[in-house]
């Protein structure tokens, strides 16, 4: 899966590197075409967990530069807020600043800090798609080997298990 993640990490889009993923997924690791194709894109929208970590580490940092103390409440409403502005940003590069001053002021947070995560934001972002990348191919895999065991098992274990 190397050129997926070169290409990942030198375009930061994980919306881009798709079609490098696939053709990785199946060649390399022969996942099948139906999973590939289902299972990826699926993930490129939905599995940020890269970003999502991100945001939220730059906002407990925001709140600890500026001294402002994150109640309890602040977390539930933190993992709530990352969950549903990082679902539509991954394709896009670059994006995780503009995510980031979102939700830094949907916690009521001053914009003080943006500029000291900025400078780090390309390098961040590389490594952010890079781990988006790796895991939506290893999930693919992972369900390209479930199912490929279920369809090799012996027919007396399969109604052996179900009783």
């Amino acid at each position: 899966i190397s050129p997926a993640i070169t290409f990942a990490i030198s375009t930061t889009s994980s919306g881009a590197t798709l079609p490098v993923s696939i053709k990785c997924a199946e060649e390399g690791l022969k996942v099948p075409p139906a999973i590939a194709n289902f299972m990826l894109p699926l993930g490129c929208n939905f599995n940020l967990a890269g970003l999502a970590i991100y945001l939220t580490l730059a906002v407990i940092f925001t709140a600890n530069v500026t001294g402002i103390v994150l109640e309890p409440t602040s977390y539930i409403t933190l993992i709530s807020t990352v969950m549903l502005t990082t679902m539509g940003a991954g394709a896009i590069p670059g994006s995780g600043i503009v995510v980031m001053s979102a939700v830094i002021s949907t916690m009521g947070l001053p914009l003080v800090a943006l500029p000291l995560i900025a400078g780090i934001d390309r390098i961040n972002d590389m490594i952010q798609t890079a781990t988006n990348v790796i895991s939506d191919i290893f999930a693919a895999y992972l369900v390209s080997e479930s199912e490929m065991q279920t369809l090799t098992q012996p027919e007396e274990i399969l109604v052996t298990e179900q009783v």
